[in-house]
C-alpha cells in the first residue's frame, strides 16, 4: 500500500507539471473568448479605473460581471506585466484549489489517502478540466466558488460524530444564519465571475 500511494503521488505531480507546462503559450487548448476578455481587461486597465469596463468591441463591453476583468488587471499589474502566463496563473490556481477540494471530500468519505489522490488525478485528467481550467476564462473561478458551497456542507457533515440523518442535518443547518451567510458569499463570488443567473442552479444544487 505505501508503494501504491507513492505511485499515485508521482502521477499527481506529473499531472501538475503538465498543467504548468506551456501556460503562456499561444496554442494551448482554449477558445476565442479568452482574447475578448483579455482585450476588455487591458483597455480597462489602461483607463486606470475599475469601472466602467472599456472595449473597442461595443457589443461585448458588458459581456460578464467585472470580477474576471479585475482579476486580470491585478494579475497583469495594470498593464505593466501583460502576458498570457500572468493572466492565466489565477485560473490555474483556482483549478488546483478545486482539485484539492475534490481530494479532501473523497478522503473525508473514504478515509483513504490513495483514493483521495486518485480522485484528484482523475479530475485533472478530464480534457474539459484541462481546456477550461488554465486559460483566462470564467470557468475555473466560477467552478471553485460555486462548488465551495457544496464542499462546505460536506465539511460540516464530516464534523458530526453521530450517525445523523443527512436530511435532519440539512434542516438544522438551514436555520443557522451564519451557515446561510457563508453559503451566500460563496455563491455571490462565483456569480460575479460569470452571471448572477447561476445563483438559481447553484442554490438548487446546495438544496
Amino acid at each position: 500500500m505505501p508503494g501504491s500511494v507513492s505511485r499515485t503521488w508521482l502521477l499527481l505531480f506529473l499531472a501538475l507539471a503538465v498543467y504548468v507546462y506551456g501556460l503562456g503559450g499561444q496554442y494551448i487548448p482554449t477558445n476565442g473568448d479568452e482574447l475578448v476578455y483579455a482585450h476588455i481587461a487591458r483597455l480597462t486597465a489602461a483607463s486606470n479605473q475599475w469601472l466602467p469596463l472599456v472595449s473597442d468591441l461595443h457589443q461585448m463591453r458588458n459581456t460578464k460581471p467585472p470580477m474576471l476583468f479585475w482579476q486580470a488587471m491585478v494579475a497583469g499589474d495594470w498593464g505593466q506585466h501583460w502576458t498570457l502566463a500572468a493572466l492565466r496563473w489565477p485560473s490555474l490556481v483556482y483549478t488546483l484549489l478545486t482539485t484539492s477540494l475534490v481530494a479532501w471530500v473523497v478522503h473525508g468519505i473514504s478515509n483513504d489517502l490513495r483514493r483521495a489522490l486518485l480522485a484528484a488525478c482523475i479530475y485533472l485528467a478530464f480534457f474539459s478540466t484541462f481546456r477550461y481550467g488554465r486559460p483566462y476564462l470564467t470557468s475555473a473561478p466560477e467552478t471553485f466558488w460555486l462548488w465551495l458551497s457544496v464542499f462546505f456542507i460536506f465539511q460540516n457533515i464530516f464534523k458530526e460524530k453521530s450517525n445523523i440523518v443527512h436530511v435532519k442535518y440539512a434542516q438544522s443547518a438551514i436555520k443557522n444564519i451564519s451557515f446561510l451567510i457563508i453559503i451566500g458569499c460563496f455563491l455571490g463570488l462565483g456569480s460575479t465571475y460569470k452571471s448572477f443567473a447561476l445563483i438559481a442552479p447553484a442554490a438548487a444544487a446546495v438544496w
